[in-house]
């Protein structure tokens, strides 16, 4: 339970909750009986349901398998006698499917058990009693493995000014929750991480934990809390892709839906970034990140680690070069002249389609005011961003040779404000990765959003739409990008 200073003379304290699909779970027939276990560092993921029956090994001793069947569950109880490693590398020799570890020891038990063939988990020994139990009778168990849980609850009770008076026992009901129904994009299958962290201490501390990509998820939460969150996909071992929100809530009872790497991939802004847009005294900082999730229900920041594709930022103040970055996409402190003056930041950024299909090249250019700020710290500007909505799979396709509807919306970044309206908002789209364009028709709808209508039937299955756009207000703020392979065809 972590504690958190506040006001001289008061504290919080909040209990934290995480909670899947257990990773191995253990019944008798029926799920009349169950036990609750521990998977070990060491033992293998996997998915699968087995009804096994059980049988009693001892200590794990390679000698207590002599007179047993070990095809089939293995429960032996934990003593000195044998290590961990010992007790898995005989549990796998002698053919054993599963290996459970009866703790003899107070609590729960976490052990290395190498690099075992076989999966291995702990069960508490006031449990542990009964299913010794089971095993020397060779009671018959439902063994059920679950590597990557469908649904995920993230839970806080909150404690201001107190120490906790009650059991730290939670037990909402659905109604009491926010839901999330959390998509994450992939162009290939493989394997990722992620972690959702309550944002009451800063940092916010959250333990990554294995997902797989493309895929969908149902994640519950408590409503009213900060909640920041971050995912990784490793399509390469050298260039691990990430992506962080920024700071949300949701309400009770809601239904939401997060879209985690969608296309269209472009650079954007979030909060839970240290370094942001900002402005002190004559000083300015600009940072995006130039690998971003379209969104408009969160900001979803995405990057790559530094210096390992191409990346090019400048920044002008009017015409003049004040900033050239050719390694990365941030400026920081740089002095720039006193006054309300025009800017435009322009980003290009690559990365090698061999490994990411979609968003193979991004050119964005931001124009904006900044003013001298008179303040003890950098305080947070705004430049305008784009998000694009298009129905496609979770594999960022759409089906070739049919209409397609593509919605876009120019947001202020970091959700902060800009100056002044929008007055036009254009999008191209193009079938040859930008050699040539053709214009798309746009009508703006009462939500914010422009839609455009066109006909994918330029192209066939195995293509990519590549998309151009700019937005324009009536204040000098103004956007314009193009992301090439934005989509992909099917």
């Amino acid at each position: 339970m972590p504690t958190q200073k506040m006001a001289q003379g008061e504290f919080m304290m909040v209990t934290r909750w995480r909670k899947g699909e257990p990773l191995l779970s253990l019944s008798a027939p029926g799920g009349l009986v169950s036990f609750e276990t521990v998977v070990q560092p060491g033992s293998p993921a996997g998915t699968a349901s087995d009804m096994l029956r059980a049988v009693y090994a001892g200590e794990g001793a390679a000698a207590g398998y002599q007179k047993v069947d070990a095809k089939g569950k293995v429960v032996v109880e934990r003593g000195d006698a044998v290590s961990p490693e010992e007790r898995a590398a005989n549990a796998a020799a002698a053919g054993a499917k599963a290996l459970i570890v009866v703790n003899d020891g107070v609590g729960g038990l976490e052990e290395y058990v190498g690099e075992s063939t076989v999966p291995v988990a702990t069960v508490h020994r006031d449990a542990g009693k009964a299913l010794i139990a089971m095993a020397k009778l060779g009671d018959k168990l439902t063994v059920k493995q679950t590597e990557h849980t469908p649904y995920v609850y993230d839970l806080t009770r909150r404690y201001p000014g107190q120490v906790p008076d009650r059991a730290l026992v939670y037990k909402p009901s659905r109604s009491d929750l926010a839901r999330i129904d959390a998509h994450y994009y992939a162009t290939t299958d493989g394997a990722a991480q992620g972690c959702r962290s309550d944002a009451d201490f800063s940092p916010a501390l959250g333990f990554p934990e294995p997902e797989w990509h493309p895929g969908t998820r149902t994640e519950w939460v408590t409503p009213g809390q900060i909640w920041v969150e971050g995912h990784a996909q490793n399509l390469d071992g050298d260039m691990p892709w990430a992506m962080s929100s920024g700071y949300n809530t949701y309400d009770k009872g809601s239904t939401n839906r997060l879209n985690w790497f969608a296309p269209a991939i472009r650079p954007a802004s979030a909060q839970a970034f240290l370094v942001f847009n900002s402005r002190w005294q004559n000083y300015m900082t600009f940072n995006t990140q130039a690998w971003s999730s379209s969104s408009d229900t969160s900001q979803m920041a995405g990057f790559l680690p530094w210096g390992m594709t191409p990346t090019h930022l400048q920044v002008f103040q009017g015409d003049t070069l004040i900033h050239d970055n050719p390694m990365s996409h941030d400026m920081q402190w740089k002095e720039v002249p006193a006054g309300n003056l025009p800017y435009r930041a322009v980003l290009d950024a690559e990365r090698p389609g061999e490994v990411f299909r979609l968003s193979t090249r991004t050119h964005t250019e931001w124009t904006f005011m900044s003013d001298t700020v008179d303040a003890d710290f950098f305080k947070p500007f705004s430049v305008l961003e784009m998000n694009y909505s298009l129905e496609t799979d979770l594999r960022g396709d759409v089906k070739a040779g049919t209409p397609q509807q593509i919605r876009l919306k120019p947001v202020p970044s970091d959700g902060g404000t800009v100056p002044g309206k929008v007055t036009e908002v254009t999008l191209d789209v193009s079938y040859d990765d930008g050699v040539t364009w053709q214009k798309a028709a746009l009508s703006r709808g009462a939500d914010g959003y422009w839609t455009g209508w066109f006909k994918s039937a330029h192209s066939k299955a195995g293509g990519y739409i590549s998309v151009r756009t700019s937005a324009k207000t009536d204040s000098g703020y103004n956007i314009k990008q193009e992301i090439i392979q934005a989509y992909g065809l099917r």
